[in-house]
């Protein structure tokens, strides 16, 4: 276990904020102005006095002295400081060569890879070739020259031509081959000739020197130790504890890398008491501390006399772990001080909060009430208070009401002689580092907006960044709803969809399950794991749960969306009893556990454990390939023999997928490409990116124009796109033929047993929710399957799926899936429609328009109205709600055009779960016309920002001369009725939805 000290040596008692203090803190500050005291510095001054002109002739001789030695250091400086600058020039072309040979890189891989795909194909063509060649010989064999005809003659020339072209070919393309291979190395080479040149000149110098005299002591940024891949070129020590532990015993300056940090330089002391990592250092307040928020992060003063380390430093060595806050303090008196913590230092998205527990020495009661404050400068306000703490007392710290102590505040001298104070860290050694994480539970308030939607809960990212144990609010709250007996020694599963703040968040969650109880996490290698995924393994190794972190089809990154969803024990989303509770507590909730040393390696598949204070059982996490277990799955869902032909075999077709840059990539590349062999090129945008490439990863007709575009010229039979987590997909057919998620659905449960897996476990049932279209209900009553209505969200399917009553659901958000897990899945959706084109053997529009002349064809549009004011939205479902339920709108007749539309029925959708008799209202606003058409009006449950209207239109064509029209078309009158019937685009502010699905 490292150890974190903080050593104080105050100038003075007046080194403390100077205002005047509160009445109960007056008798535990020191009274420095005492009469006895005055007297005694009077007569001090007067001897003083005496002595001064002997003093100002000594400073005289050491200045010439000073002098001197810093001529001799200013001609060694300039000689290093040109030396950097050749560095620094010589690094910039590198880092610019590097992004150059990377771009390269990827363009030879990709471009390889195409052409190892010719290349195969034409290898099976000549060998087909050769056989037809071989077989023609044989017949010839046994005749005469003169028997020969001129068409067999023709043929066997012509063969032997296409052989030659043939080999020809694979000649030119493995040359071409061989070519790029020789330009990779190449650029390996050059890339590390760059890195071994860089780091002799540079790295060297910085690390052997910076112990030596003839080097700046100035505080320097973080050290360039890249390589052509990102990573760092040398093994440097994670601390001082490790720097010790290589042989180094004296104190001095080193090169350290912490976990997820660049390098950079800290002072170390090895002292008999442990080894510190300096972080902060004042004497003589030579150094100004009133500094802005960017310097107080990165770092100022110099190594020789005043620094402070920059907290961004400061939390890569202190959230490694093992490490208590240890504060020594030398007053005017050179009286000394001392007190031991327990502490939690969060990252910059968290204002480097920071949580202190006194373990052990002199209480002080300003910094014992340090718990859950943020550092504040005079530029950045910390936001627990109107005023600005930072400003008034000139300097960065984390106040919790500004007259505390400020140990980085205004220094000022009241000795000739000033006294010092250093801010250190020290790293425990050896075994140490073998003692239990500790265990803290910690003080919170509620917050009263966290309520999970449907979907989890999810809000604007910087709203989980910035506001106080927002997402540690949230977790306890989820672990807190699981009871406890239940949770200890529990598994759970956590995944994430790769946007911005995605990592972070899982460390916290591990923190908190390892202190909640928990005795087991899986995690995605890099926090990687698509939600149909997480289902897939929290049923595979029976765990308590999972938490996703998504916001599904939300924008990502910084400005854009963060979620978190639970998952209970079946794999699905969390039924509504539990969500609930879930809420409940997080308007009551005052403590939080956490192991705020315990940090997880996200990077390196295989187990990682750790011994907590009173734990019996280490606690362990598991880092897992993301893909392979389910993939696992879906082999024993499909044949995949049937869908590697139908994609590399000799009638293969063309496909296009796209990721957007969602998590699905992964699984796409390594299923699809890899394993069924479509080539590399047909899938796009598949790596995982923090703001999902500036896009917003919602696939339908809007957002994901790109690949309809693609689509339209006819190169490609089969595409697809899917979201941010992976639950969702958009099908089209050549040409761009798109399909609408609700015929979608219908298709594959007509289609059904095209699907090895439904051959084996038959059909139980067919599901949809209210607003998808009534397609699936056709082929329902068709093959007299029973159909089930559900609200919108895809825990009711869960729900009636471990009963055993459903096999195939669909939503017409672009959700489709099957009982095998309790998510809906992009990816099954997909090999789904292939498994139906392998067996069919038919495009998808053909598919398409056979099925609506069998089943006849529900017209289908939906109208989404984005972000608009909640209360207007609220406003005018209300009123329509009101409008419906008079009894006098049954019956109504509504004209547009030669067309008349007769009132059926309406209502507010309410549903009750035919498995547990549970009651779920308000699910929808509902005008059913006579002849089979719906109005549907819902507000979307799924948005962080404002809201979401959602206006679904629904009309049953069974006349074969009206099937295929343009669905906008179809619909127009009954569009033209829901919006005059609901007034949106005037209540809004709205000329138009904005997207049209």
């Amino acid at each position: 276990m490292n150890l974190l000290v903080l050593l104080l040596l105050l100038a003075s008692a007046r080194s403390f904020p100077t205002e005047p203090t509160f009445p109960e803190q007056t008798e535990s500050r020191l009274r420095f102005a005492a009469l006895d005291e005055v007297r005694l510095l009077a007569n001090g001054l007067l001897q003083l006095g005496h002595s001064l002109r002997d003093f100002v002739q000594n400073t005289k001789n050491q200045i010439n002295d000073i002098f001197q030695k810093l001529n001799i250091f200013d001609k060694s400086f300039y000689q290093l400081s040109v030396l950097a600058s050749e560095i620094k020039e010589e690094e910039e072309e590198l880092k610019k060569t590097t992004v150059i040979l990377k771009e390269n890189n990827e363009e030879i891989k990709s471009l390889s890879l195409q052409i190892n795909s010719k290349v195969e194909d034409i290898i099976k063509e000549r060998k087909h070739l050769r056989r037809q060649v071989g077989g023609l010989e044989e017949k010839l064999s046994g005749l005469s020259q003169s028997l020969l005809s001129a068409e067999q003659v023709a043929e066997i020339s012509t063969l032997k031509e296409i052989i030659l072209t043939q080999e020809k070919s694979i000649a030119d393309l493995l040359k071409a081959v061989s070519e790029q291979s020789e330009q990779l190395n190449n650029q390996r080479t050059k890339i590390k000739g760059l890195e071994n040149k860089l780091n002799s000149a540079h790295i060297q110098e910085t690390a052997e020197n910076l112990d030596r005299k003839h080097q700046s002591n100035s505080l320097s940024g973080y050290l360039p130790y890249f390589t052509s891949d990102g990573s760092f070129s040398s093994d440097l020590p994670k601390d001082c504890g490790e720097v010790f532990s290589q042989g180094q015993k004296s104190s001095g300056l080193y090169a350290i890398k912490p976990h997820d940090s660049q390098p950079f330089l800290v002072k170390c002391e090895f002292t008999e008491e442990g080894v510190f990592t300096v972080i902060q250092h004042r004497h003589e307040g030579s150094v100004d501390f009133n500094q802005s928020w960017e310097k107080y992060e990165d770092g100022f003063g110099d190594f020789s006399s005043e620094f402070w380390l920059g907290l961004k430093k400061i939390y890569a060595v202190a959230h490694q772990g093992h490490s208590l806050l240890h504060i020594q303090i030398e007053d005017w008196r050179k009286e000394k001080h001392f007190m031991l913590y327990q502490y939690i230092l969060e990252d910059a998205a968290f204002n480097y909060t920071i949580h202190l527990r006194l373990q052990t020495g002199e209480s002080s009661s300003d910094l014992d009430e340090h718990t859950g404050f943020r550092f504040s400068t005079k530029d950045h306000n910390d936001g627990n208070r109107d005023s600005n703490c930072a400003q008034d007392y000139t300097g960065g710290w984390w106040f919790s009401i500004c007259g505390d102590i400020n140990l980085n505040g205004k220094c000022i001298q009241s000795r000739p002689r000033a006294n010092s104070f250093s801010f250190i860290l020290p790293q425990r050694t050896g075994a140490m580092n073998d003692s239990p994480l500790q265990v803290l539970t910690l003080p919170t308030s509620p917050y009263l907006d966290q309520r999970p939607g449907t979907n989890g809960l999810r809000k604007k990212t910087h709203v989980f960044q910035s506001e106080k144990n927002y997402l540690h609010n949230f977790i306890q709250c989820i672990f807190s709803s699981i009871d406890l007996r239940d949770r200890q020694g529990s598994a759970m599963v956590v995944g994430g969809d790769g946007r911005y703040f995605n990592s972070t968040a899982i460390q916290v969650i591990v923190q908190m399950a390892a202190a909640n109880g928990v005795g087991r996490v899986v995690i995605g290698q890099n926090g990687i794991m698509s939600t149909p995924a997480v289902s897939c393994v929290i049923r595979k190794i029976k765990a308590i749960g999972g938490i996703i972190l998504t916001a599904s089809h939300n924008p990502g990154g910084p400005d854009g969306d963060f979620g978190i969803k639970f998952n209970t024990a079946n794999g699905g989303p969390a039924p509504e009893a539990v969500t609930n509770k879930i809420f409940q507590l997080s308007r009551t909730i005052e403590e939080l556990a956490v192991c705020p040393e315990l940090r997880v390696d996200l990077g390196t598949i295989g187990k990682q454990s750790f011994d907590l204070e009173n734990k019996f059982k280490p606690f362990t996490v598991e880092i897992v390939d993301p893909v392979e277990s389910y993939a696992n799955s879906l082999r024993n869902i499909f044949d995949f023999a049937v869908l590697k032909e139908l994609l590399s075999g000799d009638n293969h077709i063309q496909i296009r997928l796209d990721a957007m840059h969602g998590v699905t990539g992964p699984y796409v590349k390594k299923i699809l490409c890899e394993e069924l062999g479509s080539p590399a090129n047909s899938a796009i945008n598949c790596l995982p990116l923090e703001d999902f490439g500036g896009g917003h990863p919602d696939p339908n007709l809007t957002y994901a124009a790109d690949l309809v575009e693609t689509m339209k010229s006819g190169q490609y039979e089969f595409g697809a796109a899917f979201d941010g987590d992976g639950d969702r997909n958009m099908i089209l057919g050549k040409h761009g033929f798109f399909v609408n998620p609700s015929d979608s659905v219908a298709v594959i449960a007509a289609n059904i047993f095209c699907i090895p897996y439904f051959q084996h476990t038959g059909v139980r049932g067919f599901a949809r929710s209210m607003p998808t279209s009534a397609a699936l209900d056709m082929v329902a009553r068709a093959t007299k399957i029973q159909l089930y209505e559900t609200p919108t969200g895809w825990r009711y399917f869960g729900s009636l799926m471990d009963a055993g009553r459903l096999s195939l659901c669909g939503e017409e958000s672009f959700g489709t899936g099957s009982d095998y897990i309790r998510e809906k899945d992009g990816l099954w959706a997909v090999l789904a429609w292939l498994s139906i084109l392998a067996v069919r053997r038919q495009s998808v529009e053909d598919i398409m328009t056979d099925h609506w002349r069998t089943y006849g064809r529900n017209y289908y549009t939906r109208f989404d109205y984005e972000e608009v004011d909640l209360d207007a939205a609220v406003e005018m479902m209300l009123d329509l709600e009101l409008m419906i339920s008079d009894r006098a709108f049954i019956g109504q007749v509504f004209t547009v055009g030669e067309k008349k539309y007769q009132v059926e029925a309406a209502d507010n959708f309410e549903y009750s779960d035919p498995v547990d008799g549970t009651i779920s209202r308000n699910q929808g606003l509902r005008i059913i016309f006579k002849g089979d058409s719906r109005i549907i009006f819902r507000l979307s449950g799924t948005d962080s920002f404002g809201a979401t209207v959602r206006l679904y239109i629904d009309s049953y064509e069974k006349d074969i001369n009206k099937l295929f029209r343009d669905p906008q078309v179809a619909l127009a009158e009954l569009v033209t009725i829901a919006l005059q019937l609901s007034q949106i685009h005037e209540r809004t502010g709205r000329r138009g939805p904005t997207v049209i699905t």
